[in-house]
């Protein structure tokens, strides 16, 4: 796994970045395990947590799109092989406080050993840049997740 500092411009990253930065992100969500787990369990667990999350929140399967929590989210490994999820998030302003209480317990629970941390990003285009370039340090980055993975979205 290769850490790039923020100088290095791969066309790779370059494109992480361009595809979190189209979700319009208001937040920066760190999903960490605190344990070993393969990317395929890991990712797994990130499924039921968003659509616990969504449930809980909407209580619907669809949601409309002025609603809609959206993320992309980039695996990094600790020196310890302990994997955790950086992810530029859009929440709507009249759930974010939901959001973190429901994400917070969800999360516990799915992963026992886990942590959950919620950050504002700032409002200029330079914090939502270094958001960006900080999610995307890690060549294991390129195994990225989308939230519509797990959820059909509104047309």
């Amino acid at each position: 796994m290769t850490i790039y500092p923020k100088s290095v411009m791969t066309p790779k990253r370059l494109a992480l970045m361009d595809f979190a930065r189209s979700e319009n992100p208001t937040h920066l969500l760190t999903l960490n395990f605190h344990d070993r787990y393969t990317p395929e369990d890991a990712e797994k667990r990130v499924e039921r947590w968003y659509i616990q999350v969504m449930h809980r929140l909407f209580r619907k399967p669809r949601v409309e799109l002025n609603k809609q929590i959206n993320f992309v989210a980039f695996p990094e490994y600790t020196k310890s092989w302990h994997i955790h999820y950086h992810a530029a998030v859009r929440i709507p302003m009249d759930y974010v406080g939901a959001f973190t209480r429901v994400g917070a317990a969800s999360w516990k629970r799915i992963v026992p050993s886990s942590t959950f941390d919620l950050r504002e990003i700032g409002g200029t285009a330079d914090d939502l840049t270094d958001t960006l370039l900080y999610i995307t340090k890690s060549s294991s980055s390129e195994r990225v997740i989308h939230s519509s993975m797990f959820t059909p979205r509104v047309q």
